[in-house]
């Protein structure tokens, strides 16, 4: 077949044959999907389709070189995109998959804390630059004060204040130590408070008031109900009533006695230490502690 293909005549021959058979479009349509069939099982395979990206690659990078071509396929390719971009629906799937992939990107890179760094100090020295010119600052002064004069603006700008600091806040006390802290601050705090007459006794009254209202004394009851009913909390309080039963007993011991019931690890055998030794002992097995 090569020496044929060699002969000029031939190969004219076969050429102006396969014109003509392409003009029949059964035909043509018939060879194009053999044509993409072939293809197809021949780019299944990796070591082909490896090959031809390859060879392709070369290729396209061989005929960039030539400014003429380089010249002529940018012309090409613009003049196609902006046809593309003039369709409306075009348009609105390329932006939201660039803002989507954009953002992809920027994501990765604010993971970096290097880059985050240098994009914060850097934003930061700007916006020092920008107000140290005094129209600068003036000209955003009053630009910001029209804007807060507009509901939907001030509105939106305190709930997102109030989502960032929410989120701050549950990110803070995810610590273990800030969580102690702040918790031994406030406990200190409501004793400090609670130890004024004036402030125990307003609270009480507000208490009161609040628990007068069937709707709040209808929630609280529901709500103690069901912690109530969690195990977690049934053991507790019978852990903390026995304690302080126990508390109880040795103070009188003591009073009475000037010493420990048997239960705290002393050798009294009285008749009240023994009766209350072995009630404890009951109660303590009885309720599974």
């Amino acid at each position: 077949m090569s020496k044929l293909w060699d002969d000029p005549e031939f190969a004219a021959a076969c050429s102006t044959r396969m014109q003509e058979l392409h003009k029949d479009l059964v035909y043509a349509r018939a060879r194009d999907r053999q044509a993409s069939k072939t293809f197809r099982k021949l780019w299944d395979d990796p070591v082909f389709a490896g090959a031809c990206a390859e060879r392709g690659r070369e290729t396209l990078l061989e005929r960039w070189k030539d400014p003429i071509f380089a010249a002529a396929a940018s012309k090409r390719g613009r003049e196609t995109m902006l046809k593309l971009w003039e369709d409306p629906v075009f348009a609105a799937v390329m932006a939201k998959r660039s803002a989507k992939q954009g953002r992809k990107v920027m994501l990765k890179l604010w993971d970096d804390p290097e880059f985050a760094k240098a994009v914060a100090e850097r934003s930061r020295k700007q916006m020092l630059e920008r107000w140290e010119d005094p129209e600068y600052a003036k000209a955003q002064s009053e630009r910001m004060k029209e804007r807060w004069q507009d509901f939907e603006f001030s509105q939106a700008i305190a709930e997102n204040s109030r989502k960032v600091m929410r989120k701050m806040v549950l990110q803070k006390w995810k610590d273990p130590k800030f969580a102690k802290m702040i918790a031994e601050q406030s406990r200190d705090q409501m004793l400090e408070q609670w130890k004024d007459p004036e402030y125990a006794k307003n609270q009480l009254e507000l208490l009161r008031k609040r628990w007068d209202d069937p709707e709040f004394a209808k929630l609280q009851s529901e709500r103690n109900r069901v912690r109530i009913n969690t195990p977690e909390f049934q053991r507790a309080r019978k852990i903390g009533y026995w304690k302080s039963v126990a508390k109880r007993s040795a103070e009188r011991v003591i009073s009475e006695h000037g010493t420990h019931s048997r239960y705290l690890n002393d050798d009294c055998r009285c008749d009240d230490c023994r009766l209350a030794y072995s009630k404890y002992r009951r109660e303590l097995k009885r309720k599974r502690i």
